[in-house]
């Protein structure tokens, strides 16, 4: 919340998609452990403390953000072949050949769909994502205990 506020957002997009767990197939202990992640607790404690500094939290759908080309305009919603295709885990080739982290181009599509193609006449998508920055959680706790268990 704190690198947010300091950009001055104003309002967080966040995908879900219900039920979303129980339709994953990434192997049996995979499974087992990413389904004990508690997404739905995860949104409702941002939206808590976005809340507590003014940023206003829109959770949306995120169907079809992964398969669809932003940099395109493909709209969202099922087709039977797609402009871009998704290389690896973490790469997103436009049909023109731009390379793309897919991560931003679904976090884009999902700001397309709450707020429309308008909202990115700036003319830079770079405009609209946050830099990531790598945090090392044994940094942010108090609590030493903790820090060993995640070691």
């Amino acid at each position: 919340m704190k690198r947010l506020v300091a950009e001055q957002i104003g309002k967080l997009v966040i995908g879900k998609n219900e039920k979303w767990k129980q339709e994953i197939n990434l192997g049996k202990v995979v499974n087992q452990n990413f389904v004990a992640i508690p997404h739905a607790r995860l949104i409702e404690m941002i939206t808590y403390k976005a809340q507590l500094v003014g940023i206003e939290v829109i959770v949306t759908v995120e169907n079809y953000t992964s398969k669809t080309s932003f940099i395109d305009l493909e709209p969202v919603e099922k087709h039977k072949s797609y402009q871009g295709t998704r290389v690896n885990r973490g790469l997103f080739r436009s049909n023109n050949g731009t390379l793309i982290n897919a991560d931003i181009n679904g976090a884009h599509y999902m700001i397309r769909k709450v707020f429309g193609n308008e909202v990115f006449n700036s003319g830079s998508i770079e405009a609209f994502a946050v830099a990531p920055v790598r945090m090392n959680p044994c940094q942010l706790s108090d609590n030493v205990s903790q820090c060993t268990l995640l070691s």
